[in-house]
């Protein structure tokens, strides 16, 4: 089981911290930014409280398709040995151990009455929870008189219709915010562009069929390419319109310049979006116009734009959308520490529109063209003779451990095959690797003997990563010395012609790149060659096994928990 980041860790013990301290308190809310791993915070919490031995059970509460199986997936992995249950239209698994629930589903009284002994919700963007659905299932299963606890989980602690959260919860136990996540290189800097559309008018605060009509009516879309061509040309993109005829209005913009431009919306069939997202995954598309259904509950770290073409006053649901961008694309062609997403934000002169400087916890932050939020925030502490945030900043007692799977691939630990797939040295005899597979990636390991096995398939980069690790090490693996020896002197040096790495280079047929390393000017070719060496012997064993769980994508994907055994020689 992937083990949890440090301030995970604190948050639960926050949370421990107040049900102790603040028994009456028992709707506590904890505050992550996108993209720091609620999630898999919330499942370690469930599981530790199946751990009491009350003989009741934590739920899950989320209220949309997408946030209910991403859930699901990773409630098993954190938990194994565990069973998590589905209750959702048409499943209804109500005898697991740790259940999902849906708030559509479990708003009828009927399916409430059949889930039993819950002893402690759990309820995903719970900014939601004031809503009417959300407050009777709590009310049903003792959340708002005390008989039960409850935590919250939401990136923004807040409603954009000024709505108050104060009689739903009592308290946010734990908060780290975006500027946080960024200085410790858990979210990639925001970098803010307004574009103005004056003939737009005073459109912010209007309805959605009213902006919707204003924005197709304009030169908005031409405009929102143009600026795009010169700011993120070629990036993955995503555009959040009001509705669907805008949407297909800025997709048309785009597909006139010859970008692959796709179009989702909520009641779309859900093969065909799933069709759509999976595509542009793959980067078949370039830009996904959405009608603000990608909001919450969708990640895609190949994200490195969002276009807010929604004019907008509420601070909520701007941090939602530019949230969908600030996720490291780990397994991506750009270094982590040279990432950055850019933001494209529809505005006039006339309309508060939210721009990146509303991502900031400080007061009066004022937003410039092209600036990124840290060095808006640093420029701002200047400027009142306070010192800006030093790059380890952190709130509160926690700081970052010696290694974190987020900052891996900027530490180079991690590296890809010749053919393309992220690896990591286990020991001396076997490397860990991630191969696609029908339900994400497939964490595997090869032994240089030639036999692999297929331990996990795991629906996201980020977690795949952090299982792999863990097995790595189990296996041999030492992290701290592989980023140590990416430091050592001899790395900055250059290797003498009569040198056993220049041999053993020119044995595995590498001359030419050798040749072209050892010409230019740059510093550290022992450590290019060594790189290079190490890269190409991988991927000799690494890349025929992938090819080989290529071929089995078809079949259906091994059960949580076991471990597949491929054979020899794959």
């Amino acid at each position: 089981m992937p083990k949890l980041r440090a301030y995970q860790q604190q948050a639960l013990f926050s949370r421990q911290a107040a049900a102790v301290h603040r028994p009456d308190e028992n709707r506590q809310l904890i505050d992550m930014a996108t993209g720091l791993g609620k999630t898999m915070t919330f499942a370690v919490e469930g599981g530790r409280f199946l751990r009491l031995g009350t003989g009741m059970r934590p739920m899950a509460l989320v209220h949309t398709d997408e946030l209910a199986d991403q859930a699901v997936r990773k409630i098993e992995i954190m938990n194994p040995g565990r069973t998590v249950g589905l209750v959702k239209a048409d499943r209804n698994d109500v005898e697991a151990d740790f259940l999902v629930g849906s708030v559509p589903t479990l708003a009828a009284a009927d399916r409430r009455r059949q889930v039993k002994h819950i002893g402690h919700l759990i309820i995903d963007e719970a900014h939601h929870a004031v809503a009417s659905q959300y407050q009777t299932i709590m009310e049903h299963y003792g959340a708002m008189d005390g008989r039960i606890t409850v935590t919250g989980y939401t990136a923004t602690p807040e409603r954009g219709d000024g709505q108050s959260l104060a009689p739903t919860w009592h308290d946010v136990a734990f908060s780290r915010g975006i500027s946080w996540a960024v200085r410790q290189g858990f979210l990639v800097p925001p970098v803010g562009y307004r574009v103005e559309i004056p003939e737009l008018g005073a459109v912010a605060g209007q309805s959605n069929q009213a902006l919707d009509a204003a924005l197709v009516d304009s030169i908005a879309p031409e405009a929102i390419v143009r600026e795009w061509l010169k700011v993120a040309s070629g990036r993955s993109t995503v555009l959040f319109a009001p509705l669907v005829a805008s949407a297909e209005a800025f997709a048309a913009a785009f597909r006139a310049i010859n970008v692959s431009a796709a179009v989702v919306w909520g009641d779309m069939p859900k093969p065909d979006r799933r069709r759509l997202l999976a595509a542009y995954e793959r980067g078949e598309i370039t830009v996904l116009c959405n009608a603000m259904m990608l909001t919450e509950g969708w990640d895609s770290p190949r994200t490195k734009c969002v276009i807010v073409a929604r004019p907008t006053r509420s601070r909520p649901l701007f941090i939602q959308m530019a949230g969908r961008g600030l996720r490291p694309w780990l397994d991506g062609p750009i270094p982590r520490e040279d990432q950055d997403c850019i933001l494209l934000c529809v505005a006039d002169s006339t309309t508060d529109l939210r721009t990146v400087a509303d991502l900031s916890d400080r007061p009066g932050l004022v937003a410039e063209d092209g600036k990124s939020l840290l060095a808006l925030e640093d420029e701002f502490d200047l400027s009142r003779d306070l010192e800006p945030d030093p790059v380890d900043a952190y709130g509160g007692a926690v700081r970052l451990e010696q290694f974190d799977p987020l900052v891996a691939q900027s530490s180079k630990v991690w590296t890809k095959t010749q053919g393309g797939a992220l690896f990591v040295p286990a020991g001396r005899d076997a490397y860990v690797f991630l191969a696609p597979d029908t339900e994400g990636l497939a964490v595997a390991i090869v032994e240089r003997t030639g036999g692999r096995r297929v331990h996990r398939r795991i629906p996201d980069t980020e977690l795949a990563m952090a299982m792999a690790e863990d097995l790595a090490v189990e296996h041999g693996g030492d992290m701290g010395r592989l980023l140590a020896d990416k430091t050592r002197a001899w790395r900055k040096e250059r290797p003498p012609a009569d040198s056993p790495m220049l041999a053993l280079a020119n044995k595995l047929g590498l001359s030419a790149e050798v040749d072209k390393i050892m010409s230019t000017k740059a510093a550290g070719k022992a450590g290019k060659v060594s790189d290079l060496i190490n890269r190409v012997k991988a991927s000799r064993q690494i890349d025929p096994a992938v090819a080989k769980i290529r071929e089995r994508m078809s079949y259906p994907p091994a059960r949580v928990g076991a471990i597949e055994r491929t054979g020899r020689n794959a």
